[in-house]
C-alpha cells in the first residue's frame, strides 16, 4: 500500500509540474516547452519564438497587473539590449492576432496608455 501511495504522489507531482509549463488563453493553450500554441482540438495553430515565450511567461506571472514597458524591456530583453518601444507593440500585435477573436477589441492583452500592458484571462 505504501508503494502505491508513493507512486500516486510521484505521478501527481509530475502532472502539476507539467501544468506550470502551460498557459491557457481563451480557447488556446501555450506550451512553454515546445513553443506551440494548440487549439482545443489539439491542432498546432502557431509557433512562438523564445522572446515571445519569455514575454508570455512575464504576463502569466503578472496576470491582472499592469506591466510597464521598462519592466518588459528589462525582464525580456535585458539591460544590455535597446529595442524601441514599438518592438513591444509589435509583439503585442502578434499576440492579439493569435489569441483575440477581435484584435481591435482585446479581451486578453490590454494597452494601458503611457504605461504598458495588462494581461487578463
Amino acid at each position: 500500500m505504501e508503494e502505491l501511495i508513493l507512486k500516486v504522489k510521484i505521478l501527481t507531482k509530475k502532472e502539476g509540474e507539467q501544468k506550470d509549463f502551460l498557459l491557457q488563453v481563451g480557447e488556446l493553450e501555450v506550451d512553454f516547452n515546445t513553443f506551440e500554441v494548440r487549439s482545443l482540438e489539439n491542432e498546432i495553430v502557431h509557433l512562438f519564438s523564445k522572446r515571445e515565450i519569455e514575454l508570455l511567461k512575464l504576463f502569466q506571472e503578472k496576470e491582472g497587473k499592469v506591466v510597464s514597458r521598462d519592466e518588459i524591456l528589462d525582464r525580456v530583453w535585458g539591460k544590455d539590449s535597446y529595442p524601441t518601444a514599438r518592438t513591444i507593440d509589435n509583439y503585442i500585435l502578434v499576440f492579439r492576432k493569435v489569441f483575440e477573436k477581435n484584435p481591435r477589441k482585446p479581451q486578453f492583452f490590454h494597452s494601458i496608455r503611457s504605461v504598458g500592458y495588462k494581461f487578463t484571462k
